[in-house]
Parts: structure tokens; C-alpha cells; sequence
């Protein structure tokens, strides 16, 4: 009788902690970056370039995307492109939100050289959905830069800055 009154009780616990385990291991803190398994580096444009800004981490040990702020947006019709800077990673890349269904689109970040020359990153597609998305990135230093959406109605892009 005495066991068959435990074992619940026992499995309630065991079930309250693994809840809690979860629920704290998810809340972003001062030290998270102490949490999450070893990030590449990031600092300079060839351990930069085309990486995921979620998947690598500038010098502090933080990934360059957690510190990011958007430099500039376009928005209208229920869309929105940004142009996200980290400081931590002294990279851009592009973010791209809509509220309405779009059949698809594709989205990257360009960087303007020093020379004057322009390069893309790699391109990011989504078919089909609401939401957001965002592109990999670039590493931009002092370099002018800009976000931009391939949609069926042509391209919008925002500001060099």
C-alpha cells in the first residue's frame, strides 16, 4: 500500500523537476553564454562571412546574435526587412517579418568594399509562410551596408548605411 502511494508521488517530483531543469535552462541571463556549448569565433570576415549570426560568437564568448540591435528597417504591407549590426561581432545581416502569407521569398545582406565593389551573402529562401526569418551575415567593421528581400514584386532593399 505504501509503495503504491510513493510511486506517483515520486514520478510528480521527478516530472516538477525536469519542468523547472527546462524552464531555467531556457531564460536567457547574464551568464548564458557560460551555458551553451562552444561557439566558433567570429572576427574577422573570413570566420564571419556567410555564418549564421546564432551560430558563432564574436570575442566577449556571446554569439554575435545576441547583442544585436536593427540599424535601419523598410516596412509596409504587413512586411518588414532589417538591417541588423552586432557590435560584439562587427557583422550585419539581413531580418525579414511578415504578418501575411507570401508564396515565398529570398533574402541576404550586401556589404559595399572599401574598392567599391559589392558582396552578397549567401542567400536565404523561404517558401510559403508568415513569420520571420534572417539571412547569414557579413562582416562589416566601418563598410556600408544593406538588407534586401527578393519578393514576386521585385526586390526591396533598405538604406546604405
Amino acid at each position: 500500500m505504501f509503495q503504491k502511494h510513493i510511486r506517483p508521488l515520486l514520478v510528480a517530483l521527478l516530472v516538477a523537476f525536469l519542468a523547472l531543469t527546462l524552464t531555467f535552462s531556457s531564460v536567457p541571463g547574464a551568464h548564458a553564454a557560460s551555458l551553451r556549448p562552444h561557439l566558433p569565433a567570429c572576427y574577422n570576415a573570413s570566420t564571419c562571412d556567410n555564418t549564421d549570426p546564432n551560430s558563432v560568437q564574436g570575442l566577449d564568448g556571446a554569439a554575435c546574435g545576441s547583442n544585436a540591435y536593427t540599424v535601419t528597417e523598410k516596412y509596409g504591407g504587413g512586411k518588414t526587412i532589417s538591417l541588423r549590426f552586432s557590435r560584439n561581432c562587427k557583422t550585419n545581416w539581413a531580418r525579414f517579418t511578415n504578418s501575411l502569407y507570401i508564396l515565398g521569398w529570398s533574402l541576404w545582406v550586401e556589404r559595399r568594399n572599401a574598392n567599391g565593389s559589392v558582396t552578397r551573402s549567401n542567400v536565404y529562401s523561404s517558401w510559403g509562410t508568415t513569420g520571420g526569418s534572417w539571412s547569414d551575415q557579413l562582416y562589416t567593421d566601418t563598410l556600408a551596408a544593406r538588407a534586401c528581400v527578393s519578393l514576386a514584386d521585385g526586390d526591396w532593399c533598405t538604406d546604405w548605411v
